[in-house]
């Protein structure tokens, strides 16, 4: 039964301030690079400049790995 459902698109979205962007994917199978890309260029096309994106990354991780 599993084997014959049908894979919907799926699709990422962010709004803020009135803009929204997102992406859409033929699937579901996305890998973790691919959703770290996505929510990477998503945040830059809502404004956030390439070095912040980059630093707030390197402050996640930081922090959770405490």
């Amino acid at each position: 039964m599993w084997n014959n459902l049908k894979r919907n698109k799926m699709k990422i979205t962010i709004e803020s301030y009135g803009q929204k962007h997102s992406t859409e994917f033929t699937n579901d199978d996305c890998t973790l690079d691919e959703y770290i890309n996505t929510f990477f260029n998503l945040l830059i096309s809502n404004g956030f400049h390439r070095d912040s994106v980059l630093n707030g990354f390197k402050d996640y991780i930081q922090d959770i790995e405490q």
